[in-house]
């Protein structure tokens, strides 16, 4: 009999994660939404029929809203023109260890790129949508991180084009630099946001962070002003640190700087992200940093929820 714990044990990191992906690949059933009970995503009630197929597809008939729908009602997937394996396949390429660039997948699933390119951005909308809510509580780091603005795919006048990458015309915060706050306990509970550009402003903390870190927590941050006023206008305990520097007994900032590194590293493998997608990859990679983050997870929990 084969043993496939020597097996498992001989694999590399990468190997081991890619492993994983593809067995959360049969982990994509959409039978599982209605696994509580068949219900209208409408009106929710309960009172429902089957009523024929469409594209290989139950159809269900709604008795008190009088609407049809099938499983993937009132999700991405509705609607589409494409076979749900197409779908499948590309969350496996776009979620691999290393995902396959928008041309790669087109060329693979024999889609066009400007399919590709929307698919991608209607995961990603989900995504921020669903999965950008969490609650900070306990100690809690903020800090904000600087991106270069990119106006990528967009003519706007006055604005010169640049090539990829490159660098800000101007020293220091500047309208060149897009701001990203991120608050993260040590529960790794995250808020990532685009808040605008230059030095952040007690607006700007109170739109991305009110409401989002329990009473009882502590707040470290840099000796940032706005920081000062919000913990003031939310009663929350402060601890601000000169130059970021730590002070031992779990004062620290290290845990937000090490999420703005890896962020960094995670948004230098795309050909340039254009400023207004922003948002969507600060969720793409937070959910890279999740323990559920495979294919399954994706589909069944997000995608038809």
């Amino acid at each position: 009999m084969y043993n496939i714990e020597e097996f498992v044990s001989r694999l590399s990191r990468e190997e081991k994660k890619h492993l994983i992906q593809l067995l959360s690949v049969d982990d994509m059933n959409e039978s599982g939404r209605f696994e509580n009970g068949n219900y209208c995503p409408y009106c929710h009630t309960k009172h429902v029929i089957k009523k024929g197929i469409i594209r290989k597809h139950q159809r269900f008939y709604c008795l008190e809203c009088k609407k049809y729908y099938t499983v993937y009602a009132k999700t991405i997937l509705n609607y589409t023109k494409k076979d749900i394996v197409i779908w499948k396949n590309y969350i496996k390429m776009m979620f691999a260890p290393k995902p396959k660039t928008l041309k790669q997948i087109a060329q693979e699933l024999s889609i066009c790129y400007r399919t590709a390119f929307n698919w991608r951005h209607k995961i990603l909308k989900m995504l921020n949508d669903k999965f950008m809510n969490d609650n900070l509580k306990g100690i809690v780091e903020a800090d904000e991180t600087f991106i270069l603005t990119s106006h990528k795919g967009q003519h706007i006048t006055g604005i010169k084009a640049r090539k990829r990458g490159g660098a800000s015309k101007y020293r220091g915060l500047s309208h060149e630099q897009t701001g990203v706050l991120v608050a993260v306990d040590r529960n790794k509970d995250i808020v990532s946001e685009v808040y605008g550009t230059g030095k952040i402003s007690d607006t700007q903390v109170v739109k991305v962070l009110s409401n989002r870190i329990d009473k009882e927590s502590l707040l470290i941050t840099d000796g940032c002003i706005a920081y000062k006023n919000f913990a003031w206008c939310e009663n929350l305990k402060l601890k601000q640190l000169k130059a970021g520097k730590s002070q031992g007994n779990g004062i620290h900032l290290n845990t937000v700087n090490s999420y703005h590194s890896r962020l960094k590293r995670f948004l230098y493998g795309f050909n340039g992200i254009s400023t207004k997608y922003l948002n969507h990859y600060l969720a793409w990679f937070k959910f890279t940093q999740q323990k559920n983050n495979d294919c399954g997870f994706l589909f069944n929990n997000l995608i038809l929820q």
